[in-house]
């Protein structure tokens, strides 16, 4: 069939297994070539080639960084793409230029542009399958490529070595906080993880590190010099001056004012929208992708960079949506993701009662997460997204009864919502966590015209 409405586009890219919603084994054979995506992208003429690439992976702040790399170039003037995931309302959220999420009329035409390619891929019999993720990644790369981008951020998905995003040779990589996210796939051990996720490093293309724990550290270390990438690494406030191989950042206040000292650069006073120090660790990160990728190509003013992290947006990391009560989302959903959460909450926010609206997917470590959380809490109300992975609200209660105070369950979001409402007052705070997708419902009923 051809695509010729918004509506086909979806059916049709709906209709490649997604392991975004279910459980099963991700690692083929073929996916240890990353034969599929190849083949797909060679069919239409290998559009990922011509791009110039940022490439990014970790466990924690990705989509962050990513977020930031983005507004810091299209500040500095290059027409820029975005590629991240999960989204939290529109799948289109997922491809952006300039901060402008690719448009219906734009998706219609550009997998119409890979469909015949992607049904032969997936008609192959030499290929077992093609992924919803290797399609939309492929569709990724078609559209940056006939818009003439400059430059092009790309977040892993899962991992690194065998994402179908790595089949680029980037300018330069990012590895954000790596931490305990996906074993079943990644590996148990947070070594097992970082050799995964160091998968994206290429011999002769730089790399930023952010701040990971010691043996994490030595693995992308011997990763990097087993592969001939150049590391350079985020410090927290330990060097002051010209940094060399290390940017630095260095807290200021808790208007989210910090400084950084970069590979080219410094940049005394930084401010930003995101709250946390860990979004400042973030930015560090982003800054130094973001020298490294342009010191050759597009000249990088301070003023960008200032700019740039001062106007980045990216809604569900710890933001807060409503006052009085304050409601506040964060996509929290692993044990070092909940220890940054507990920590922000507890330096920003101010409130007499806090009510917690949780839910979580199946394979993420629920348990761990809540023993952060949920000591916080006033009240717990347990639900869930539409996504199938998702844990039901009974099981999550049996989980983690003995950490409530007081613990309900509710079907959905728009039920959790009601009842966290019903039990709060204007000096109070709501807590939306656990999982992206369930951040992405809540805001989707925040933002819903009344």
């Amino acid at each position: 069939m051809t695509i010729k409405t918004y509506d086909d586009a979806i059916k049709f890219l709906e209709s490649f297994i997604d392991y975004e919603k279910i459980f099963g084994s991700y690692y083929t054979p073929e996916r240890e070539k990353l034969a599929s995506i190849r083949a797909l992208l060679d069919r239409i003429g290998n559009p990922h080639i011509d791009l110039n690439c940022v490439h990014i992976a970790g466990t924690k702040g990705k989509g962050s960084t990513a977020a930031m790399t983005a507004s810091i170039f299209s500040a500095a003037g290059l027409k820029t793409g975005l590629y991240t995931s999960p989204h939290l309302i529109d799948f289109r959220e997922r491809i952006q230029i300039n901060g402008q999420m690719i448009s219906k009329e734009a998706c219609v035409r550009h997998v119409e542009g890979i469909r015949e390619a992607a049904i032969a891929v997936r008609d192959d019999p030499a290929i077992s399958e093609l992924s919803f993720f290797e399609v939309y990644t492929t569709l990724a790369f078609h559209y940056f490529k006939h818009e003439a981008c400059d430059m092009v951020v790309l977040e892993t998905g899962l991992g690194g070595r065998l994402d179908a995003t790595n089949v680029i040779t980037p300018l330069a990589c990012a590895i954000t906080l790596i931490g305990h996210d996906h074993q079943a796939i990644l590996g148990d051990t947070l070594e097992e993880i970082a050799v995964e996720k160091a998968g994206i490093l290429k011999k002769d293309v730089p790399a930023i590190i952010a701040p990971q724990e010691t043996s994490v550290r030595e693995v992308i270390a011997k990763e990097a010099k087993q592969r001939g990438a150049p590391v350079y690494r985020v410090s927290q406030g330990e060097v002051k001056g010209s940094c060399g191989s290390q940017v630095v950042v260095e807290y200021l206040s808790v208007q989210n004012t910090f400084s950084v000292d970069g590979i080219l650069h410094a940049y005394p006073r930084l401010e930003m929208k995101l709250l946390g120090r860990h979004q400042m660790v973030n930015a560090a990160t982003a800054i130094g992708l973001a020298e490294l990728a342009t010191r050759y190509r597009f000249p990088l003013p301070v003023e960008a960079v200032e700019n740039g992290i001062k106007q980045v947006y990216w809604p569900g990391r710890f933001q807060i949506v409503e006052k009085n009560p304050t409601v506040v989302l964060d996509g929290a959903h692993n044990p070092e993701s909940a220890v940054v959460l507990r920590k922000t909450l507890e330096e920003y926010i101010q409130y007499e009662k806090l009510t917690i609206v949780f839910g979580g997917m199946g394979d993420h470590n629920l348990r761990a997460v809540a023993e952060t959380l949920f000591p916080l809490a006033d009240e717990v109300i347990l639900t869930r997204t539409q996504n199938p992975r998702a844990t039901m609200p009974d099981v999550l209660k049996k989980m983690t009864e003995d950490l409530c105070k007081r613990s309900d369950v509710a079907a959905n979001a728009t039920e959790a919502m009601e009842l966290a409402r019903r039990s709060v007052g204007p000096q109070d705070a709501i807590l939306v966590t656990g999982s992206l997708y369930l951040v992405g419902d809540v805001l989707s009923l925040i933002n819903k015209p009344s």
